[in-house]
Parts: structure tokens; C-alpha cells; sequence
């Protein structure tokens, strides 16, 4: 009996600890892509949300895209508008270039150029 508990205990650790190793393993790449210019950092990301969009950044992803063999960099950025609302913003990691936008409001908020 005392043997089940331990493999049971054992395997339930390993599926529980999966995520935070995959978790790891995408900021090591992120971090690389970052160190070989890839993709800009913070400071720009922000920057660029505050000339482009009207409001106060709530959150940030970096992600990875695949096609055609070329991986993409992107960041997801949700955006709190003066409104009330919150609009997600893709964003090309390297280039700036926004992507998409997403959500109610979202073209209220674009600022006038």
C-alpha cells in the first residue's frame, strides 16, 4: 500500500510540475530572443501603447508564432481605456507595428495622429 502512495504521490508531481517547467522554458527563449534583438523590450512596448492609445496598460504577454517555418514574436497587451473598457492590442515584437486590435472601444481610443 505504502508503495501505490508513493508512485501515485510521484506521478501526481510530475503532471503538477509540467507547467512550471514549460513556464521556464518559454521565458529562456524569450530572454534569447530579447539578447539577440529579436524582440524590444519593456520600455518600448510601453512607449509605444502611450504615443499610439489613450489609457493605462494592464497587462503584457510575449508569445511565439509559427508559420511557414518563421517564428514571429508578438505581444498581447491589454489596454484600460478612459472608458471603462478593456481592449487587447497585438503588437510585432521586433518591428512595433500593431498588428490588431480587439474590443469594445477600441477605435475611441486609438489616439489622433
Amino acid at each position: 500500500m505504502r508503495h501505490l502512495f508513493f508512485a501515485l504521490a510521484t506521478a501526481a508531481f510530475l503532471v503538477l510540475a509540467q507547467p512550471v517547467v514549460g513556464a521556464a522554458d518559454e521565458q529562456d527563449r524569450a530572454r534569447r530572443a530579447f539578447e539577440a534583438g529579436e524582440v524590444v523590450g519593456l520600455a518600448e512596448v510601453r512607449a509605444r501603447i502611450r504615443t499610439t492609445f489613450e489609457g493605462r496598460m494592464l497587462d503584457f504577454q510575449l508569445d511565439e508564432r509559427r508559420a511557414n517555418r518563421r517564428i514571429t514574436w508578438v505581444y498581447t497587451v491589454k489596454v484600460l481605456t478612459p472608458r471603462g473598457n478593456v481592449i487587447m492590442i497585438l503588437l510585432n515584437a521586433k518591428t512595433m507595428e500593431v498588428l490588431n486590435v480587439k474590443g469594445r472601444g477600441a477605435k475611441a481610443a486609438r489616439k489622433r495622429r
